[in-house]
């Protein structure tokens, strides 16, 4: 047990009740609307209140088992220095990465999964741009990066400025002979999130890639 705080603290009235407000360095811990474990319990001569809550949904143990469940290929498994947990795993165009500041237990772990694909069509970067991103987002926390040289990146970025629309400026690159990809990063943190939600993702991202694999063979 690692004791953060302690002090003697008086129990206020908060409208017709008792309160007991929550330090600063509490509140990083805990957060209105949280569920808790309350206890109310004798030993001794003392009346104790204990109240607990998860600290994490989730650690390395779990993102492991989550690498080998699909077939993911370990790149990367160390602790840097003396703080900091660093796993990433790979499968196809999928990655999988997680860190962890082993040192202060405020910050949560960050996971990251990404797929990049590579030489798509106009209506592979249309639906994941749009109607996919749109889709996600409404679950995940989810960025999507173009994929190609600074030619690439500034037309598809505004092409108005160029005075094309998207499937324009998109045919034009790639009549120039242009590479163009697109990466789909979805962030994750142990606090938040629950293993499951990265499972789910990674089925979802998964069929994307089957699907464009299907198209440029096509």
């Amino acid at each position: 047990m690692t004791v953060l705080e302690a002090d003697k603290k008086t129990i206020a009235r908060s409208g017709g009740s008792s309160a007991l407000y929550l330090s600063s360095l509490a509140k990083e811990y805990i957060e209105n609307g949280d569920t808790v474990d309350y206890k109310l319990m004798i030993e001794g001569n003392e009346v104790k209140i204990l109240v607990s809550k998860t600290l994490y949904n989730f650690g390395l143990d779990e993102i492991r088992k989550v690498a080998q469940e699909f077939d993911f290929r370990t790149d990367y498994d160390k602790v840097l220095g003396e703080d900091t947990q660093v796993f990433s795993a790979f499968k196809d165009n999928l990655s999988l990465s997680y860190t962890k500041n082993l040192r202060d237990h405020r910050f949560p772990a960050n996971v990251t999964l990404s797929s990049m694909l590579n030489e798509i069509d106009y209506d592979t970067y249309k639906h994941i741009s749009t109607d996919m991103v749109t889709r996600l987002q409404a679950r995940y926390n989810v960025i999507t990066r173009i994929e190609g040289d600074l030619d690439v990146i500034n037309v598809l970025k505004e092409p108005e400025r160029y005075k094309l629309d998207a499937n324009n400026a998109f045919q034009t690159l790639r009549k120039a002979g242009k590479q163009i990809g697109i990466s789909i990063i979805i962030r994750f943190d142990n606090r938040k999130n629950k293993v499951d939600e990265i499972r789910s993702a990674i089925t979802e991202l998964k069929q994307l890639d089957s699907k464009n694999s299907l198209q440029c063979v096509s």
